[in-house]
């Protein structure tokens, strides 16, 4: 039957491409905070020169790559980025983050 061939096809056809997406996966090695460190760099970059700031709140930086704290620090230790505090009297302190210095200069 003329049915049987085109099914017989799309099952090798099938198992081809499963075969082709099971070595390309294991052949990278899977790094969790890769695509938030790229989103961080992309929004950054689209950034105009008059919105970049001398620093970021992470409150600011949670809601515009909607990520955990926890995740974006790391992510953002990882490019370079450094954490300080600002202090209030008798206000709990916030965190800000500061770009590195050769990110300013592009």
């Amino acid at each position: 039957m003329p049915g049987e061939a085109y099914i017989r096809e799309l099952r090798r056809w099938s198992a081809e491409r499963r075969a082709k997406r099971a070595a390309q996966g294991a052949s990278r090695v899977f790094d969790p905070r890769a695509k938030l460190k790229e989103r961080v760099t992309q929004w950054n970059s689209s950034l105009s020169p008059e919105a970049h700031t001398p620093h970021y709140f992470m409150e600011h930086l949670v809601r515009q790559l909607r990520a955990t704290p926890q995740q974006l620090g790391i992510a953002l230790r990882e490019l370079g980025w450094r954490w300080d505090r600002v202090w209030r009297k008798g206000q709990p302190y916030r965190h800000y983050w500061v770009l590195p210095k050769d990110v300013h200069q592009q």
